[in-house]
């Protein structure tokens, strides 16, 4: 729950709003200013753009493409939910995909090249689209419209957040330490191999999705943006919860330890 709750606490449009509350509970205009500027900084591309590679730094030379070692095979290859949603332009909900498809194109095409035995697709799950089938089973379908075979690729059971998908896809394994290939967008990959590997999986990190642009203008940098601030409020929530699962695993990981020295 808590890693549910910072997010929407911290979120830039949350954090300015508080601040004109209290300016105008408080009566005190400075902190309603603070909140316009803190909202105008965080609309910046050129703000937002910098912010976002710098969550991306920590991942951006780990592609498999990159490095040798990382072509090994590994028992499956893991795609992370969070590309596709479901609109209803006319009364009928039909399926949406967003900028993080290229989770699912990317595991694709892992598969393809032989790197895992197994294409496991992360089920998925949203309030509110109860009984319209999951991001996991269209992903999978997609897969096999693209030639894949149908006894390659699975589908996990519905999670709504990287730790239910992590507690769900282990017990698809009976290996004591699978190895996986764990493809998902740049700026969450770091989270998701800190959240895997507390599962007990060994991890191949494969990221995708990468959104920091490589030409800049400078005029429209200096432009405020709505996806500028989309991107701003994407890192603060992403920080957050490297924060909140990298303490949870310290905890986990202590946890065997300290039951050990209490016990006489």
């Amino acid at each position: 729950m808590l890693n549910k709750l910072l997010p929407i606490f911290f979120s830039p449009i949350v954090l300015v709003c508080l601040a004109v509350l209290v300016g105008a509970v408080r009566r005190q205009r400075r902190w309603s200013i603070a909140g316009a500027v803190f909202l105008l900084v965080c609309s910046l591309p050129v703000v937002a753009d910098r912010l976002f590679a710098w969550s991306q730094s920590e991942v951006v030379d780990r592609t498999l493409t990159g490095a040798p070692q990382a072509r090994s095979v590994a028992e499956a290859i893991v795609v992370l939910g969070g590309a596709m949603g479901y609109v209803r332009p006319s009364g009928v909900p039909i399926v949406e995909w967003g900028d993080a498809i290229d989770r699912v194109f990317g595991g694709i095409a892992l598969a393809r090249d032989e790197r895992a035995p197994r294409l496991i697709f992360s089920g998925g799950s949203w309030i509110g689209q109860e009984g319209l089938p999951s991001e996991g089973a269209v992903a999978r379908q997609l897969a096999l419209e693209l030639g894949l075979p149908a006894d390659r690729v699975e589908v996990s059971p519905q999670a709504l957040n990287t730790e239910q998908e992590a507690e769900a896809i282990r017990k698809m394994f009976s290996s004591a330490s699978p190895k996986i290939i764990l493809v998902t967008s740049a700026f969450h990959s770091p989270r998701a191999v800190i959240t895997f590997e507390t599962e007990g999986f060994e991890v191949i990190a494969h990221p995708v999705d990468f959104r920091a642009p490589v030409t800049r203008s400078p005029l429209n940098d200096w432009l405020p943006k709505p996806d500028a601030l989309e991107k701003s409020d994407i890192v603060i929530r992403e920080a957050l919860g490297r924060g909140y699962y990298r303490l949870r695993a310290l905890l986990r990981t202590q946890s065997p330890r300290a039951t050990n020295e209490a016990t006489p």
